[in-house]
C-alpha cells in the first residue's frame, strides 16, 4: 500500500472514532472542581428477560418505568406484591456491572388510582388505566413507598418522586404532599438514601409567570410551593428538539433537523441553564442536579431521523460531555431500543458499534478527571478544561455542527491528540476536528503518524466494528 493510500486509511478510522466522542463532568463547589465519578454515567435497564451480552461498563441504572417494575405491576391489589420483575431486573444489572440504581416511584394502579378509567401514558402501551392519577388514599402511597425501600435498602441507593409530573400523560394531581410523604417515608427506612424530586421534561424547566403553560413552568410552581425541602436533588430530563418543534423553538432549546448532533451543544446548555435560573430564583442554587433520563425522543425516531451512524455518535459522547461540563451529578440515556436486551442501547441497531465506542472511550477519558472550565463556544468549535485522573491537563474539543471540519491550534502545553479509538497522535501545528470530540494531553511525543483530522466520511463506518471491538477486549469485561 503506498504511503498516501495509507494515510488515508488510517484517517477513515480515526475519523469514525472521532465522531463517537467523549463525555465530561464538571461539578464545581467554590473553588474546588470535584472529580468525574463513574456513577455519572448512567443507562436505563430495560427488557432483562432475555438479556444480549453487554460489552460496557455500567455503573448506573434506572428501574421503575419499563413493564414489570412500575408500581401498577408490583402491586397489583391492594397490599398483593410481585417482586420477580424488579428482583430479576436488579441481579441481572448487577451482573453486567450496575452498582447504583435509581428507583422512580409512579404509574398509579387502577385499584388505588382516583381515577381509575382515566387514559394516561401506559394505556396504550400496557393497556392499562388511571396511572396518572394520584391514589385515592394516601396511605396506598405510603405502603407502597415503604414495602419498595424496605426490600431493596441496601441495593437502591436513589429515590425518585414522579415521571415528568409537569405532564398530564404521566400526572394529573397535586404532587406536593405525595412528594412530603415518599421523602418522609424513604429516611424513615433508609437515611442515606438520595431522595430525587419529581422530574420534569426537557420542556418543563421554564420560570412562572401568571398564566403560564403547567407543562413548561410546573417545576416553578412546584418550588414555589416549597416542593424543594422534599428533595436531595432536582430531577430533569434531557431530550433533543428539532426546530420543527414550536415550543422549542420559543424556548430556545431546538436544533436543525438534520443536525442531531448540534442538539448536545446550545441546547443543552440552555436547558441546564434555566433550570439553574429556578434553583437560584427559590433558593436552592446547591442542590445538585439529576438528568434521569434522555437521549433520543421517540418521535425522532419513530420519524427515522437520527441520521448517520457517525452523528448518532457524536451526539451520544457529547450528550454525556456537555452535562458535565455543566455539573450534572448524574446523567442517564434511556434507550427507545428495547430490542437491543438487557441494559438500554443508544441508538440504531445499525449503529450500535459506533455509538458503544463513542460511550467506551468517553468513560475511559472522564471517570476520576475533574472539569477546570465548563464547555464553551467560539466560532463553530467547542472546548472543555479538564484535569485528568493522572494530574495532567487535557482539553475537549468537538466542532459545533456539519459535515466540514474545523482547525484548532491547541496551547503549546497540549502534545498529544487522542481520538475514540483510543489512538493517539502528535500535535504538530493546527488539528481538523470534526463534530465529534477529541481529546488533547500533555503526554509525550509519539510515533504514531500525524492526526488524520476528524471530517465525515460514511466510507470510515466500515471499520467501527473492528476497533470497536479491539477496544472492548483491551477494556476487558465490566467493572474490571
Amino acid at each position: 500500500m503506498s504511503r498516501s493510500r495509507l494515510v488515508v486509511a488510517v484517517g477513515l478510522i480515526l475519523l469514525l472514532e472521532f465522531s463517537t466522542a467523549s463525555q465530561v463532568e464538571n461539578r464545581v463547589y467554590g473553588s474546588q472542581a470535584v472529580s468525574i465519578s463513574k456513577t455519572f454515567f448512567g443507562l436505563s435497564v430495560v427488557d432483562l428477560g432475555n438479556p444480549l451480552p453487554w460489552p460496557l461498563t455500567v455503573p448506573l441504572g434506572t428501574l421503575g418505568k419499563t413493564q414489570g417494575t412500575e408500581w401498577n405491576d408490583v402491586e397489583p391489589s391492594n397490599g398483593t406484591f410481585d417482586w420477580t420483575p424488579l428482583d430479576n431486573s436488579i441481579s441481572k444489572a448487577e451482573s453486567a456491572g450496575v452498582s447504583s440504581f435509581i428507583y422512580t416511584f409512579w404509574s398509579t394502579p387502577e385499584w388505588a388510582s382516583s381515577a381509575p378509567t382515566q387514559s394516561c401514558i401506559l394505556t396504550a402501551i400496557e393497556n392499562t388505566t388511571g396511572c396518572a392519577a394520584p391514589p385515592s388514599k394516601l396511605s396506598y402511597w405510603d405502603a407502597f413507598v415503604q414495602a419498595v425501600v424496605s426490600r431493596y435498602k441496601n441495593q437502591i441507593q436513589y429515590y425518585e418522586l414522579g415521571n415528568e409530573a409537569n405532564l398530564a400523560e404521566t400526572y394529573s394531581g397535586n404532587v406536593s404532599e405525595m412528594s412530603q410523604h415518599a421523602y418522609e417515608d424513604v429516611k424513615s427506612i433508609e437515611p442515606s438514601a438520595i431522595v430525587l424530586s419529581p422530574s420534569v421534561s426537557t420542556i418543563g424547566v421554564a420560570p412562572y409567570t401568571p398564566g403560564c403553560n403547567v407543562a413548561e413552568c410546573w417545576l416553578a410552581e412546584y418550588l414555589q410551593a416549597g416542593g424543594g425541602q422534599y428533595a436531595d436533588g432536582i430531577a430533569f430530563h434531557e431530550y433533543a428538539y428539532f426546530s420543527t418543534n414550536p415550543t422549542a423553538v420559543r424556548l430556545g432549546i431546538a436544533c436543525t433537523q438534520g443536525d442531531i448532533e448540534q442538539c448536545a451543544g446550545s441546547p443543552l446548555e440552555t436547558v441546564v441553564g434555566d433550570l439553574r435560573s429556578l434553583l437560584s430564583t427559590y433558593g436552592l442554587a446547591g442542590k445538585p442536579i439529576f438528568d434521569t433520563e434522555g437521549g433520543f425522543p421517540s418521535d425522532i425516531i419513530s420519524a427515522n431521523l437520527l441520521g448517520t451512524a457517525a452523528e448518532q455518535a457524536a451526539y451520544v459522547s457529547r450528550w454525556f460531555v456537555v452535562q458535565a461540563s455543566e455539573s450534572i451529578s448524574v446523567a442517564v440515556w434511556f434507550s427507545e431500543f428495547p430490542t437491543q436486551g438487557g441494559l438500554a442501547g443508544f441508538g440504531t441497531t445499525s449503529a450500535q458499534a459506533e455509538d458503544n465506542q463513542a460511550y467506551v472511550e468517553t468513560y475511559s477519558w472522564l471517570v476520576d478527571s475533574s472539569v477546570t472550565s465548563p464547555c464553551s463556544r467560539s466560532s463553530g468549535l467547542w472546548t472543555c478544561g479538564l484535569t485528568l485522573s493522572d494530574g495532567e491537563p487535557g482539553q475537549i474539543v468537538f466542532a459545533d455542527s456539519g459535515n466540514a471540519s474545523l482547525p484548532y491550534s491547541p496551547s503549546s502545553s497540549y502534545s498529544e491528540v487522542q481520538g475514540l479509538n483510543g489512538t493517539t497522535y502528535p500535535v504538530r501545528g493546527p488539528v481538523n476536528v470534526g463534530i465529534a470530540p477529541v481529546l488533547f494531553t500533555s503526554g509525550p511525543t509519539t510515533t504514531t503518524p500525524e492526526f488524520p483530522g476528524a471530517s465525515l466520511s460514511m466510507v470510515a463506518l466500515v471499520a467501527v466494528g473492528a476497533v470497536a471491538a479491539l477496544r472492548f477486549r483491551r477494556l476487558g469485561p465490566p467493572g474490571a
